[in-house]
């Protein structure tokens, strides 16, 4: 009954207008329709943001890392689905879609399973991550079974 409330979860997050929260929602359906992964629990919904300090060839850079995503907790462990971007100088210069496997008790990361770069402001670029995921999630079936 509880990987039927996560996926119930999830599509409620991808009803919402257009944001990070329910993109990564449907990157995480796909994950689990592709990996075959059963949950134990809720999908839980996380966000945060940290300040980065880059060095770059003009000088020291500020920017930000910005995480909207949902833990997956299963019988072995907990998986994140991520939606990653990087920001400096108020620009992004970097999104992904990150799975990986997480610490249970401090949710650090502990294995990067995949990891999909590309423009959330493009739908065609959207929707050829969408694609993309299809195939690379269905490798972690093979490892999961």
């Amino acid at each position: 009954m509880s990987h039927q409330k996560a996926i119930e979860t999830l599509e409620r997050f991808t009803l919402l207008p257009a944001s990070k929260a329910s993109l990564c929602a449907s990157f995480a359906l796909i994950y689990l329709s592709r990996s075959g992964l059963r949950l134990t629990e809720d999908a839980l919904f996380t966000e945060s943001m940290k300040g980065v300090v880059s060095r770059t060839q003009h000088g020291v850079d500020l920017g930000w890392d910005f995480e909207t995503g949902f833990i997956l907790s299963h019988a072995t462990g907990q998986r994140k689905i991520i939606f990653r971007s990087s920001h400096a100088d108020l620009e992004a210069i970097h999104h992904c879609i990150e799975v990986e496997d997480i610490d249970p008790l401090s949710e650090a990361p502990m294995k990067l399973r995949a990891s999909i770069p590309f423009n959330p402001t493009s739908e065609k670029d959207i929707q050829h991550a969408l694609s993309s995921a299809a195939v690379i999630f269905e490798t972690d079936r093979e490892q999961l079974h």
